[in-house]
């Protein structure tokens, strides 16, 4: 099974800037036709939030325009950018939101597979939380199917980065709280973030955690405690998480593969699997005196 994760699309409309908003539809919809064109085809994509910039109206009308050519079943997932009344008026009750009011959560079955969305958000703060009564519905949503492999889907990372700013609008509130439920469901075998625009691994509740990069902007990788804040020019990103049944492994590719594909001429089947475990000896060169 393929999952395809795309993040922090940071959509924007004509009232932040024409180019801004060029930029924006341009990086979403290459990302589309980028998991569009994957083989074998993903079985689901997950949008895991800052689906807009400023969680308006037009930039939900916008982003519903440019999801209507990805015709793979989609998720959304609220991130800090989002506005939850905006969000649900444009997407509520569909199968890509099968909300209609209160926090974005919601359970998504696959075959052999559970998705549990999760909403981290704050109204009115760039910081995530999961309050008391989230982690009372996360452990009561869980409980409800314990035997099923789930992946839990949520915007803030449910781990400290070392990205000191990003860290500052993360997951301040109940991320002990958060590990200690997942740590208590077993089923719980992988989960995944957006926000920090950087792919990122960690570990929470004992469960491997993952950030996938964002398809516009990423987040200048810098440690030190206090660097300033920066962006880079790096390239747009998406992930793929590939369930083999007992594990999910997880890939990190450019939305767009500058020069194209190169292939190297092995010839047949045969002499590839060859040439690709046979190491070739080591070039010396002629001793002084050698003929």
């Amino acid at each position: 099974m393929l999952i395809a994760q795309l993040s922090d699309l940071h959509i924007v409309d004509r009232s932040s800037g024409a180019e801004a908003e060029r930029e924006a539809t341009s990086a979403l919809r290459a990302a589309l036709a980028r998991v569009t064109a994957f083989s074998p085809t993903p079985d689901l994509v997950l949008l895991t939030g800052d689906l807009t910039n400023n969680g308006t109206p037009g930039e939900y009308r916008i982003l519903a325009g440019l999801l209507e050519s990805l015709e793979l079943p989609h998720l959304l997932v609220a991130g800090n950018h989002d506005e939850r009344e905006a969000l649900i008026a444009e997407f509520g009750g569909s199968s890509v939101l099968p909300v209609d009011s209160g926090p974005i959560r919601y359970t998504h079955g696959l075959e052999g597979l559970r998705i549990v969305v999760a909403d981290t958000t704050v109204p009115g703060r760039h910081d995530g939380a999961m309050d008391e009564e989230n982690l009372a519905w996360l452990d009561a949503t869980l409980a409800a199917d314990p035997s099923t492999p789930t992946l839990i889907a949520m915007h803030h990372p449910p781990f400290a980065t070392g990205i000191w700013w990003m860290d500052q609008a993360g997951l301040i509130e109940g991320m002990e709280g958060f590990a200690a439920v997942v740590s208590a469901h077993p089923q719980v075998v992988r989960i995944v973030s957006g926000h920090v625009h950087r792919a990122i691994t960690g570990r929470t509740g004992g469960v491997e955690a993952s950030v996938c990069p964002s398809i516009g902007r990423q987040v200048h990788l810098d440690l030190a405690v206090e660097a300033p804040p920066a962006f880079t020019h790096e390239a747009p990103a998406l992930q793929l998480h590939v369930w083999n049944g007992s594990e999910f492994i997880t890939h990190t590719t450019q939305v767009e593969l500058p020069g194209g594909l190169v292939h190297p001429d092995y010839g047949d089947p045969q002499k590839v699997l060859e040439r690709l475990r046979r190491r070739a000896p080591v070039y010396k060169p002629p001793a002084p005196g050698d003929a």
